[in-house]
């Protein structure tokens, strides 16, 4: 299962990294009277984004790997290292352990939870 992760997480990362690096130069040149940004400024910004991509992708492939929470609609946000779980769950336990999931990824700095308990 580990060459499908990372698989998806080059599918991910290129796309996003290219769409960031468009949307900072953009940036750049609407904003004249700003200092412009340095390479090295340009990158920690890219870097931060693509950490961020590449946990949601972990954490999205961990899940699927998991029998009891695969089938389940997660959806999974990261920005700065902060994990946002959202959707539906029909048990506790489901929670407990998307959350516990979540966690172990390195990375992640917190967890919030928004996942509905469902019948």
């Amino acid at each position: 299962m580990q060459p499908f992760a990372s698989r998806v997480r080059g599918v991910v990362a290129v796309p996003l990294t290219a769409a960031l690096l468009s949307s900072l130069s953009a940036q750049a040149a609407d904003t004249p009277d700003a200092a412009p940004q340095t390479a090295n400024e340009q990158r920690s910004r890219v870097g931060e984004f693509v950490d961020d991509a590449w946990i949601t992708t972990k954490i999205k492939a961990l899940l699927l790997k998991e029998d009891a929470l695969s089938a389940l609609k997660i959806d999974v946000d990261t920005k700065d290292g902060k994990v946002r779980l959202s959707g539906e769950v029909r048990k506790s336990e489901q929670v407990a352990r998307a959350v516990e999931i979540a966690s172990r990824v390195s990375g992640v700095k917190s967890v919030q939870v928004d996942l509905l308990l469902t019948k």
